[in-house]
């Protein structure tokens, strides 16, 4: 247990096993597995409506959004202060503990107030686990490997969602408190995390000043623009995604192809081929990043809901979304494997919290994002380019240009790194003669 809590140098890290990194890997995809957790309650949303008549909708509904809405503000602030003021491993035990905690208290609760309370709580275990697992990953792993693992990790996360929700409906069908004793679950991320997860050592968040130089302030490591560029597109791609999805079931009553099993079945498509790209995402890549990389992933997207708008069928929105899954995935697993490249190990803490909070921040925006593209799209006269489109494919519309424009910002930012590459050599070979 002392080996564990010991902080490891950069040295010590590259010179662990593989059976130890293993180990490590293991940890931190348990991690990702329980934050996905906030989905139990979902299955057992009406139950808990009829359970609490004299409330309104809205106010019982916090029982599911008060772990995200908290969430924001909480990840940031444990990006701040992981690793520099507060040990990785103390942070985590902590939360797992406090997740595990809070999640199950309600199961014993019958005041409202009380259990979003115990919710709240929850949200500030479920967002400090948030806040430093990518940071880990960074921390651990680089390269190709890291890439490799990333794909990991959305798989865990899809698996999380998969197991919490239908372990959730399971229990729902025993009475609304019972659903909460899913959370118990969680108690093996703590267990993982006790044994296995070991202590990077961080660099201090500030450069001293030579001693043989006069005093002067410190200056502060800052994050690079490359890292903020790739926190962006896990956000963007999020904030697409999100808003298609929402849009999904309104698009498929619409069109009359089905009711909400057939939305089910198709994000359940969808979230499998997803898992399939993010297991193999480091040999697909390397292919993708040949022919563009991140650009050609925007514009694959771009083309995945330019098709979307034209399906009237189950079987081509499925394949679409697919599509979708296949650029998008791509997209956010190398933005998110990417942000911390070239960075100074004190900001990788931050870099890592504010991909979450960037995905966090997108779903909860997402609503507002489906609004404004529904009232844009007429008036922008988007649907006279497929006069037979949906009234509820406006996301589509939307999000298709949105990934263009980005698209062509990445040629254009490609093509002046080219520039500034060849002029570059060309100083060098001059300074040369």
């Amino acid at each position: 247990m002392a080996s564990s809590s010991k902080a490891l140098s950069k040295e010590q890290i590259a010179n662990l096993s593989k059976g130890e990194k293993t180990k490590i890997l293991i940890a931190i995809l348990s991690l990702y597995f329980v934050v996905c957790s906030t989905m139990t309650v979902s299955p057992a949303l009406q139950t808990l409506y009829n359970a609490f008549p004299d409330f309104d909708r809205t106010t019982v509904m916090y029982i599911y959004t008060l772990p995200s809405l908290v969430g924001i503000p909480v990840t940031i602030l444990i990006g701040l202060v992981a690793g520099t003021k507060v040990r990785f491993r103390t942070i985590l035990l902590s939360a797992t503990a406090l997740m595990v905690v809070m999640g199950i208290a309600p199961f014993f609760i019958d005041n409202l107030y009380a259990i979003l309370a115990c919710r709240f709580l929850f949200g500030i275990g479920q967002a400090s686990c948030l806040g430093v697992e990518v940071s880990l990953m960074y921390m651990f792993f680089s390269g190709k490997e890291l890439g490799r693992y990333m794909g990991f990790t959305q798989v865990a996360g899809s698996l999380g969602n998969i197991v919490f929700m239908q372990v959730g409906g399971i229990l729902a069908t025993m009475g609304w408190h019972m659903v909460f004793l899913a959370y118990l679950i969680v108690t093996v991320a703590f267990v993982l995390v006790l044994l296995f997860m070991k202590e990077p050592e961080m660099a201090a968040p500030e450069k001293k000043a030579d001693a043989g130089k006069a005093a002067a302030p410190a200056k502060k490591d800052r994050i690079p623009l490359s890292s903020w560029v790739c926190i962006f597109l896990v956000f963007f791609f999020t904030l697409v995604f999100q808003g298609m999805t929402v849009s999904l079931s309104s698009l498929v009553s619409e069109l009359g192809i089905g009711d909400a099993a057939t939305t089910g079945t198709l994000s359940s498509i969808s979230m499998i081929f997803g898992m399939v790209v993010s297991a193999f995402f480091g040999p697909i890549f390397s292919v993708t990043k040949r022919l563009g990389g991140r650009v050609l992933c925007l514009f694959g997207m771009a083309a995945a809901f330019l098709i979307i708008v034209n399906m009237h069928s189950f079987i081509g929105i499925a394949l679409s979304m697919c599509l979708f899954s296949f650029f998008g995935l791509q997209l956010m697993i190398n933005s998110m494997a990417s942000a911390a490249d070239g960075a100074p190990d004190s900001v990788k803490g931050k870099i890592g919290a504010f991909c979450q909070t960037g995905v966090k921040i997108a779903v909860f925006v997402s609503s507002y994002f489906t609004a404004a593209s529904l009232s844009l799209a007429p008036s922008l006269g988007l649907y006279q380019f497929a006069p037979n489109a949906a009234q509820y494919s406006a996301d589509m519309w939307t999000g298709a240009i949105l990934c263009i424009v980005c698209g062509i910002v990445g040629l254009v930012g490609l093509a002046l790194k080219k520039g500034k590459g060849k002029t570059n050599a060309a100083e060098t070979t001059t300074d040369a003669a």
